[in-house]
């Protein structure tokens, strides 16, 4: 359009736009719709003859100002208009047809270019400021009018197919000039979404099952994304964090009322939701107070977005497609991201908010979120070591603990069947981080639940798995072990006393196949009577091993499992024939009786380490006796120097405990001089070993050093360390670590640790030396590298007593499997069709039998 022609129309707008005699004819509502039409592309032409002209070479001040002052006359005669228009003759769809759309596009075209004005006008900005002021404000107020007409005064059919597209096409309109104003002007932002939201209440019987929630929700989610990042920005402006949070608490209250206008539309797709709600959960207050944001922006975060998010959360929960949403989140993608960290933090404020309704929870799929907690919680091995704490100082392990147990409380019988089939697979992986979870999660419920014979059937059931595991190879140093030992010890310990008194009748502690058990269950546990009983005859049998010759393989495991056995009795009163019994065995352990033992442990030598870690144990159990004689003490640090002497890692991370118990063992006689020299001896031959190979043992003892936090340990590593400078500075550098953490550095750690997977070291160090050796072929067939316990059915069949081993299941095609089926649906309709009282009670128990068997294939 030339000028002239935008002059030629620019009057004839103005001159209708002015005339109101014309309302009240019946030929109005055609000539108002023209004049719309006709209005829109003057403001359009005015906006875009102001940005042709900044785009010349020489700008004319006066032509700028005359075409935005151009659009700032028609809007406000616009606006003028349609007031005299509403208080003369009503509106409806069927009449003003284009009333809807064109002015809500003129309205979007303006506040479009007032948001763009900066790059726009760029250097001219200042000349046209007042200019553009009035645009804005004339704008606003023709969007008031339109606003208040939709709301109140303006009449739609939806009956009619044509009206519907109408007002779905405003309401596409007016979802777009919200995402406009919200960057403009909060009082502006606010206004128009408070009328959208009260034109989609007014409709929404008609609305339902369109795509206006779905779209609404997505621009919603975009928008609290964005204002929420800008409060997170680093070194952002303290005003700006404040007006981003309140146009989040805002939004999130809009999303709040829209959920509940549209709660049972068929159209919802959640997927930008959780992903928002992820976000949110991630920057909780724990997770910002340890990036070391400000108390303003914690409290403001907390006020603005996760109260408002929390109740929106709290109607969500109660809409199944969004639990599906959540359940089938992708963690795996997610796995080494922190999003992981809002995710299950989800989870938990979902089961959180999920038990306040205890009237609704029943209608709730409550397994499927646990199952979330147990596949996420492998993947949290960096966020529960960082340090982050949560309401009454919880750590985040123990925080997903605490919910997961007030969840797990309102399972009915059928779904705690399904959780203790969890927490079992959780036990027999190699995961430890979810083995650990499953344990004490196992042993609350187990101590909240009170039910003895539950927990008593649940004992017995890991002692045979226990048990069955046992006679496997790689079990004594795998995970599983060390997973079903703190299960089992903790589960025991919540028994009745005369519970454990029938366990210890259905696995006699004397009975040498029971004996590795009860080093796990404790003797210390039982009934004082009982246990007095038994730990007598252990003892003999101990004092009787550790005099014996040593010249067979199956001599000296006899020997461990009686001396660990033996370090779960419970020592009051000291035992000199033991005592000498327990010196005279750590003078057999001294390397310069053992000349074949080298830097690493192998297939080989496996025995000694199990001999040393027996006898570590029960010298720890016989302590309060034990080091009362010092030359007992003086003994034993001697063994211990002359093994840690051999540079072996293993032996030396099994004996660094012991060592630093003794190191902080008073002794105040003769003999205190010599037991000084001897920990010195020991520390400073583990802190001058080859660092490439003793690393791990060094990180041990300053792990000890931090976690012990024992002042007399600290200084004597202090004066050993003193001797050399390497190991002062490495020394100086684990102090300041402890007081000074790099959150960075530390979590980059974590990070790398997280990757490491188990594998027996058996089977590593055999494929090196011989990757064509037979035996390691059979070891591969027979056993996998990380010795996870799949396979359940098979731990749980054939719970007899009996040593036979576990039958395999046979292999079926399609076509057998296809010829049994028919066979038992042959035979149970023959069944059917006998009279009840030929069967009896044998005869019900046995096909009771074949129905559960039939439901285990089932499920």
């Amino acid at each position: 359009m030339d000028v002239l022609d935008y002059d030629s129309l620019l009057h004839k707008t103005k001159t209708s736009l002015c005339n109101n005699v014309q309302i009240k004819m019946v030929s109005f509502p055609n000539h108002f719709n023209s004049l719309l039409t006709d209005c829109r592309l003057c403001i359009t032409q005015s906006l875009e003859f102001v940005v042709n002209i900044l785009s010349g070479a020489n700008i004319l001040q006066s032509k700028l100002s005359q075409y935005i002052e151009n659009a700032v006359s028609l809007l406000q005669m616009l606006s003028d208009l349609i007031k005299n228009v509403v208080e003369s003759i009503s509106m409806s769809c069927c009449s003003f047809n284009t009333f809807p759309t064109t002015t809500g596009q003129i309205i979007m075209l303006v506040f479009s270019h007032c948001k763009n004005s900066e790059s726009v006008y760029g250097v001219q900005l200042r000349n046209v400021q007042m200019q553009l002021k009035d645009l804005f404000r004339t704008c606003h107020e023709l969007q008031l009018t339109y606003l208040m007409v939709l709301e109140k005064q303006f009449i739609f059919d939806l009956t009619e197919r044509e009206q519907l597209n109408i007002i779905i096409d405003t309401l596409d309109i007016n979802l777009k000039i919200g995402e406009l104003v919200q960057s403009l002007d909060v009082k502006t932002m606010a206004e128009q979404w408070k009328a959208y939201t009260a034109l989609c209440d007014k409709y929404s019987s008609h609305l339902i099952d369109k795509h206006i929630y779905q779209q609404c929700m997505q621009s919603l989610c975009s928008m609290v994304m964005n204002n929420f990042k800008t409060a997170l920005e680093l070194d952002q402006d303290e005003k700006v964090i404040m007006r981003s949070l309140k146009v989040t608490n805002f939004l999130i209250k809009i999303m709040f009322k829209m959920y509940n206008i549209f709660k049972h539309a068929s159209l919802k797709d959640y997927s930008e939701i959780v992903n928002l709600l992820i976000s949110v959960h991630l920057h909780n207050p724990s997770y910002l107070e340890f990036e070391g944001s400000a108390p303003q922006l914690i409290h403001g975060m907390n006020t603005n977005v996760f109260i408002p998010t929390r109740l929106l959360l709290r109607e969500l929960i109660w809409d199944e497609k969004f639990v599906n949403i959540v359940t089938t989140y992708d963690v795996y993608n997610i796995r080494k991201d922190e999003k992981v960290l809002g995710y299950i933090l989800l989870i938990v404020n979902v089961m959180e908010c999920a038990v306040e309704k205890s009237d609704q929870i029943q209608s709730f799929n409550k397994g499927r979120l646990l199952d979330r907690v147990f596949v996420c919680i492998s993947y949290c091995h960096v966020w529960t070591n960082l340090g982050l704490k949560f309401k009454n100082e919880y750590g985040l392990f123990e925080y997903i603990l605490k919910h997961s147990i007030v969840w797990a409380l309102t399972f009915n019988p059928e779904e705690m069947l399904r959780l203790e089939r969890t927490m079992y697979e959780a036990i027999l992986a190699t995961d430890s981080l979810t083995a650990l979870f499953a344990s004490f999660l196992w042993t609350a419920l187990s101590k909240l639940c009170n039910n003895r014979q539950l927990l008593l059937t649940q004992v017995i059931t890991l002692c045979q798995i226990y048990q069955k595991l046992e006679s496997h190879k790689l079990f004594s140093y795998s995970p599983q072990k060390q997973h079903l030992t703190h299960t089992l010890s903790n589960l025991f310990e919540c028994m009745r006393q005369e519970d454990r008194i029938r366990l210890s009748r259905k696995f006699n502690p004397l009975d040498s196949k029971n004996m590795s058990l009860w080093s796990v269950l404790k003797i210390s546990n039982l009934p004082s009577e009982v246990q007095r009983n038994v730990q007598e005859e252990i003892l003999e049998r101990c004092k009787h091993h550790l005099i014996s010759n040593l010249d067979t393989k199956e001599s000296v495991e006899d020997l461990v499992k009686i001396m660990k056995l033996a370090a779960s009795c419970s020592f009051t009163r000291a035992d000199n024939d033991v005592e000498e019994c327990l010196i005279e065995a750590w003078m057999k352990a001294c390397q310069t009786n053992y000349t074949f033992l080298s830097k690493t442990i192998d297939t080989g030598t496996v025995w000694y380490f199990e001999y040393v870690e027996a006898l570590a144990m029960l010298t720890c159990a016989l302590e309060q006796t034990f080091y009362q004689n010092s030359a007992n003490l003086i003994k034993v640090l001697n063994a211990i120097s002359n093994i840690m002497q051999i540079g072996n890692t293993e032996l030396n991370l099994l004996l660094m405990d012991s060592l630093c118990n003794l190191a902080i063992h008073p002794v105040n006689d003769e003999n205190k001089h010599s037991a000084a020299t001897l920990v010195n001896e020991s520390l400073r031959t583990i802190l001058l070993q080859d660092c490439s190979i003793n690393t791990i043992v060094k990180n041990k003892l300053f792990r000890i050093v931090k976690t012990c936090n024992n002042k007399r340990l600290e200084q004597i590593i202090s004066s050993v360390v003193a001797e050399d400078p390497v190991l002062q500075e490495l020394w100086d550098n684990i102090l300041f670590r402890k007081r000074e953490c790099d959150k960075e550095k530390l979590k980059e750690q974590l990070m790398i640790t997280s990757e490491f997977k188990y594998s027996h070291k058996c089977l590593d160090t055999r494929l090196e030396v011989d990757k064509n050796s037979e035996a390691v072929d059979e070891i591969q067939k027979t056993s996998s590298s990380n010795f996870d316990f799949a396979d359940l059915d098979a731990l749980f069949d054939n719970e007899s007593d009996s040593e036979q081993p576990v039958s395999k299941k046979i292999k079926l095609d399609g076509g057998e499997a296809e010829a049994i089926l028919n066979r038992l649906e042959n035979d149970t309709s023959l069944l059917c069709t006998l009279k009840e009282n030929v069967f009896t009670s044998e005869h019900r128990r046995r096909i009771k039998g074949i129905c559960e068997k039939l439901r285990s294939i089932v499920d």
